[in-house]
């Protein structure tokens, strides 16, 4: 599913982008960005250590200084990351990846969609929905698919803060509003008769 930036995560990621660009160290960075990702989905240890309040932020500090030195970080990203232990945000790092991950495919004209189906999506249906959104939103669509078997069928589009639901479960629920509406209205009609 795409991931929901907040507004502080959208401006660090917007001004690290800034950085990286002035620098001309877009991939070096990309690549520390993917060393991160990886780290987080191989250390649940890590994700602990960077949102674990009670650590100190010199603690915070050695620790990431030692990381970033052991994997050869860009000096920008070990900046960043200082800069996010000394502001108390070290814990919102996942989501300032996702914000940046946002930032640069924006950057590059990519829009970010989000499909999520009930069954994971054929390479045949992901292609014809990328080439529907690519045509409907008139520009290159990136998609993130995801399963969500309580749906029962059909998928969940969302690009930004549009959302097109045409799942199973979203047509019975707004069935089933549909007829509670109208039974309440069925109600009031022969309590006022």
């Amino acid at each position: 599913m795409t991931p929901q930036i907040s507004p502080v995560a959208s401006r660090y990621a917007n001004a690290f982008v800034d950085t990286i660009v002035e620098n001309k160290a877009q991939k070096a960075v990309a690549s520390d960005i993917e060393s991160l990702k990886s780290i987080y989905v191989d250390s649940p240890e890590f994700a602990d250590f960077t949102s674990n309040a009670v650590i100190s932020r010199d603690e915070k500090r050695s620790v990431i200084e030692a990381m970033a030195k052991k994997a050869k970080f860009h000096d920008l990203t070990v900046n960043f990351l200082k800069l996010l232990i000394e502001n108390g945000r070290l814990g919102n790092l996942v989501e300032m990846i996702n914000a940046y991950d946002v930032v640069m495919d924006e950057r590059a004209g990519n829009t970010i969609v989000s499909v999520v189906s009930a069954f994971p999506l054929k390479a045949a249906q992901e292609k014809k929905i990328k080439a529907e959104l690519d045509k409907a939103l008139d520009t290159n669509v990136q998609i993130i698919s995801e399963v969500d078997q309580t749906l029962l069928g059909g998928v969940v589009i969302t690009v930004g803060s549009k959302m097109i639901d045409d799942s199973i479960k979203g047509k019975l629920e707004r069935l089933s509003r549909a007829m509670k509406s109208q039974s309440d209205e069925d109600s009031t009609m022969k309590k006022a008769s």
